[in-house]
């Protein structure tokens, strides 16, 4: 063979070769194939994730991410592999070897929450009085670091839970009593209602954007109280309070998240009120307070058996019959005094027969 044509021969294969190098594994390459693929990767690589597809052996049994042929996902020309796979170029899903996506210590870009990313406060998108989201480019998957992890046991002492969040001590539970309507309180139809609620263990105030955070974040504590807010939600429940059918939790008379911290008193509980301007209309109701993180999910405590965080009460409106034994305030306080009244008249009887007081009743205190 002549000696230029053996050169030109060589030459050429080694173009060949750096050709395949390039397509096979090259951080240029990969660049390239996040371009042309950005719209069937969600765009991740242009966001929060850029530079996870550089790592050369991210799942995979060869150079690429996923697979162990020359492009980024299989041997192929298909998506995601090269035969009947669905990431990778054998039996396997998401590469050469035995690994499973579901078992992977690794972040899939397929399951990033894009709602964890941001504050919803953007734009201006959010409304007066809200909080700002806590945002998070990886799912929150170690916002558990360095704290005691719950390990699926109930820790009196308080732990956190990976993907859920931190929770206090059992000392620092939630806790709602609710002082107006009182139970069985009879009210106008049509006039104003004003629902009152007082809190323990909680930090009130912290409401984030529903509309693009909602379970966007891990529930946070500030002092062993959990950081969130209330729910104030009123439900008809038909004609009776002893009804054995429960009311739809999708329709409601009234609903408001209340957003505001409330006072506190020297305990450190907080009183919170929300008023419905328009009342309603004549019917038996209940109300029940809902406790939620800042970012909406139902409070988490850190052991099952303890009381709910969160109470109810019935009241009429309209002077409606709803089947309660006492049916407002008034007749609540009528018994109470009628009960009081016998001790009352034997008292005075007894002072009367000696001219002393009785004993056992010293300054004259009443029992009830």
């Amino acid at each position: 063979m002549h000696i230029g044509s053996l050169l030109i021969a060589l030459v050429g294969m080694t173009v060949v070769t750096e050709a395949a190098v390039m397509d096979r594994g090259s951080p240029e390459s990969n660049s390239l194939d996040r371009r042309q693929q950005g719209v069937r990767q969600g765009g991740a690589g242009r966001a929060a994730n850029q530079g996870v597809d550089n790592n050369i052996n991210k799942n995979g049994g060869g150079i690429n991410k996923n697979g162990g042929g020359i492009n980024k996902n299989g041997g192929g020309n298909n998506k995601n592999g090269g035969g009947n796979n669905k990431n990778g170029g054998g039996n396997n899903k998401n590469g050469g070897g035995d690994n499973n996506v579901l078992n992977s210590l690794e972040l899939s870009q397929n399951v990033l929450n894009k709602g964890s990313q941001i504050t919803g406060q953007e734009g201006g998108d959010g409304d007066p009085g809200q909080s700002p989201s806590v945002p998070s480019n990886n799912n929150n998957i170690n916002f558990c670091e360095g704290k005691t992890i719950t390990d699926g046991l109930q820790i009196k002492k308080g732990s956190c839970n990976p993907g859920m969040g931190n929770m206090p001590t059992e000392d620092g539970m939630v806790a709602t009593a609710i002082t107006s309507p009182k139970l069985c309180e009879n009210l106008p139809a049509n006039k104003p209602i004003t629902l009152t609620a007082v809190l323990s263990n909680i930090q009130l105030g912290a409401f984030t954007n529903p509309d693009n955070t909602y379970y966007a974040a891990n529930q946070d504590l500030l002092k062993n109280k959990v950081i969130g807010h209330t729910h104030f939600v009123v439900q008809t429940v038909g004609n009776n309070f002893v009804s054995k059918i429960p009311p739809p939790a999708k329709t409601f008379a009234f609903f408001k998240g209340v957003n505001d911290a409330g006072q506190q008193n020297q305990k450190g509980d907080s009183t919170v009120t929300e008023n419905i301007a328009q009342g309603l209309k004549a019917g038996c109701y209940r109300f029940c307070t809902m406790a939620g993180a800042a970012n909406h999910q139902p409070v988490l405590m850190p052991i099952a058996q303890r009381g709910p965080q969160d109470s109810c009460t019935f009241f009429s409106v309209g002077n409606q019959n709803c089947g309660c034994v006492l049916n407002n305030g008034q007749k609540a306080q009528q018994a109470q005094q009628a009960q009081q009244q016998p001790k009352q008249a034997q008292q005075k009887q007894n002072k009367g027969k000696n001219g002393k007081k009785p004993q056992g009743q010293a300054g004259g205190r009443r029992f009830r």
